[in-house]
Order: structure tokens, then sequence, then C-alpha cells
């Protein structure tokens, strides 16, 4: 699917564009916000890899084990439980 859409672009940045030779802005455009898309997200798996360190120092254990053992021992979850209330 392709959408049109129209952006501001500093004048200034785009006569450095065209005169650098580096490519048309239809073609940079797409490759740009690819990018900037991938680097966001790569900021968010970098956040979520820092909380699951977190709590894996906070529940001693890995988040598979926690996960598996938080949902199938009733025990462990009571005492994760009364530790740390969920």
């Amino acid at each position: 699917m392709n959408a049109t859409v129209t952006v501001p672009i500093q004048s200034n940045l785009l006569d450095l564009l065209m005169r650098t030779g580096l490519g048309e802005p239809a073609a940079i455009v797409p490759m740009a916000l690819r990018q900037y898309i991938v680097d966001r997200y790569l900021q968010r798996i970098e956040i979520a890899e820092k909380a699951i360190a977190v709590c894996s120092g906070r529940y001693g254990t890995n988040y598979e084990t926690f996960s598996q053992r938080v949902t199938t021992d009733q025990a462990y979850f009571d005492t994760i439980n009364r530790e740390h209330p969920l």
C-alpha cells in the first residue's frame, strides 16, 4: 500500500540534498523513515531489556523461569505475591 503525505522540509536541507547528488527526495524519504522506525524500535528493545534485567535481579531468576514458576507453582506465586504484591 502506498500513501502520499506532505512533509515540510527546510529549503536549505532540500537544496543541500539536491546539490550534493545524494539522491532524489522521493527515494530518500522512505529510506530515512524506515531507518527512523528501526532506530525507535531498537530503543524500545533496549528499554525492555533493561526492565527485564531489573526484574531478573529482583526475583533472582530469568524471565522464562519466573514466568513458568509463577503460572505453575502456587507456593512460588504466593511467596512472590507476598514479597512483591502484583
